[in-house]
């Protein structure tokens, strides 16, 4: 069985931070790639092995929480959407636009992803919606009408084309500057009939912070399992994709 800690945080002050500051500390040869690809990733076995998340000004929460977990799988990855790529509210400032869309849970269900084996895009998330309690699976609203800054508790359920269906705690808490959404699962995980993660060893974070001149996603997700020949390539995928789903989810939100 395996103890997973993958990691969603969704961070942002309300105007922009400059950039050139905040990504000071990024290889200048790292940097250009994030603009011209939209993307940086790296795979390792622990939270040592991560190269941009020591870049970060925003990396004492997630090291003080990862610093003593034994991965064996570790993820990371930037992602970058340029302020042309936002379309702007006139209702709406940015603060309560992201709080909206991290309320947002069953515009989840479609995330797609492109599936390097099978070469084609293929559909990672085929069900999301807030549930009542794990028993009943009583179907909830997402609470995107709520105030801005609202801090809430709730039950996802998600089914996917990897880990199957399965029950999420989640919550949502902080303030227009600063926002975090946190998942972990309450139901154990299977890979196939294969159980992976126990309850409550599967958690996910993603941290998105607005630039003066875009917005900066940065994903985590580390695990600790037993080796499975031939499987690890496809674990190391698995966990890549689930972190660019979430951050395609977030995008979304700011595009309408």
């Amino acid at each position: 069985m395996l103890s997973l800690i993958g990691l969603l945080v969704v961070s942002f002050p309300l105007m922009g931070v400059d950039s050139s500051n905040f990504l000071k500390n990024l290889p200048a040869e790292s940097l250009a790639r994030l603009y011209k690809a939209g993307e940086l990733t790296t795979f390792g076995q622990s939270l040592k092995d991560m190269i941009f998340l020591k870049s970060l000004p925003s990396r004492q929460a997630l090291e003080t929480e990862m610093a003593n977990f034994p991965g064996t799988i570790t993820v990371e990855a930037l992602f970058w959407m340029p302020l042309n790529q936002i379309k702007t509210s006139d209702t709406l400032d940015l603060g309560s636009r992201v709080y909206r869309g991290i309320n947002s849970f069953s515009k989840m269900k479609g995330l797609q992803y492109y599936s390097v084996s099978r070469k084609r895009t293929e559909t990672l998330i085929l069900e999301s919606y807030l549930v009542q309690d794990e028993k009943t699976k009583k179907l909830q609203n997402d609470g995107t009408d709520l105030d801005t800054g609202m801090e809430r508790k709730a039950l996802l359920l998600q089914k996917d084309n990897t880990f199957g269906e399965n029950i999420y705690s989640i919550s949502i808490s902080g303030k227009p500057e600063l926002y975090t959404l946190s998942m972990n699962n309450k139901t154990p995980m299977y890979w196939g009939i294969l159980p992976l993660v126990d309850p409550d060893n599967f958690r996910m974070r993603l941290q998105v912070v607005v630039l003066d001149d875009g917005v900066l996603f940065y994903g985590l997700s580390s695990v600790k399992t037993l080796s499975v020949f031939g499987l690890e390539r496809s674990k190391e995928d698995s966990f890549y994709n689930r972190l660019k789903a979430l951050a395609d989810w977030l995008r979304s939100q700011l595009k309408v």
